[in-house]
């Protein structure tokens, strides 16, 4: 009787598995959409950096976001779901590591970097947004 429930228990879960494959090759199940990484020097004025989703993407639920770099003074990054609503903002100098992971339903994301002492430096933008395919 047990070996009869173990072979049952394993066909069921290998037919799972099989609507699992199905349903993601379909673009029915979620996944990693669009990744990138952004690199830009940073100079004594402002700089907008925009992300936009894959143009086979859509539905997008959550963003992996990892903005890093060195600057010679301060400055301030803000990222934003539009042009004027800010999300997250994070006062950075010297090396800087800034880390977002959370709900993201928007299909670009816009990064503010504004100087405050700072003339010169380097921002890395490592970016994973989940949603489903087109």
């Amino acid at each position: 009787m047990k070996r009869r429930t173990i072979i049952i228990s394993i066909i069921v879960l290998a037919g799972l598995f099989g609507i699992y494959v199905i349903l993601r090759n379909l673009g029915l199940f979620s996944g990693a959409v669009s990744s990138g990484i952004i690199e830009r020097k940073i100079i004594d004025r402002p700089e907008r950096v925009e992300i936009i989703i894959d143009e086979n993407a859509q539905f997008s639920y959550h963003m992996d976001l990892i903005m890093s770099g060195k600057i010679n003074g301060k400055g301030v990054l803000c990222i934003e779901w539009t042009d004027s609503i800010c999300l997250q903002k994070d006062t950075i100098s010297n090396d800087f590591s800034v880390k977002y992971k959370g709900d993201w339903y928007c299909d670009n994301c816009i990064i503010y970097y504004t100087p405050i002492t700072a003339t010169k430096g380097g921002l890395t933008i490592d970016y994973t947004i989940f949603g489903s395919k087109k």
